[in-house]
């Protein structure tokens, strides 16, 4: 999934930017498109409870919510507008890069 984030953002870097910049959008005028991320952010909490389990407080698996998510948002952040999309660029490297920073990841 994480993966598909990342590939998401840098296949349609527009709309990755237009839906994290609340200056650029107004959920109150586009309620389908804020409709969409609420499903894709549910997504999420459902993989996160899977993975933290059934005896999971609240609170650990927000805490486990935010650390995937801000991983694979900050990686394509990076990757788009920082410092790794001037240094990978749009080639292979990019995609091999993204597959080793995710699957050390998930050896921690």
């Amino acid at each position: 999934m994480g993966r598909a984030y990342v590939d998401f953002a840098l296949e349609q870097p527009v709309y990755f930017r237009l839906m994290f910049r609340p200056e650029l959008s107004d959920p109150a005028r586009f309620p389908a498109a804020d409709a969409a991320g609420g499903r894709a952010f549910a997504v999420l909490e459902r993989l996160v409870g899977d993975l933290a389990g059934p005896r999971a407080s609240r609170s650990r698996q927000d805490a486990l919510l935010s650390m995937h998510w801000s991983l694979v948002h900050g990686l394509a952040t990076l990757l788009l507008d920082g410092p790794l999309a001037a240094e990978l660029g749009h080639g292979v490297a990019r995609g091999h890069h993204v597959d080793d920073v995710l699957t050390l990841f998930l050896e921690r």
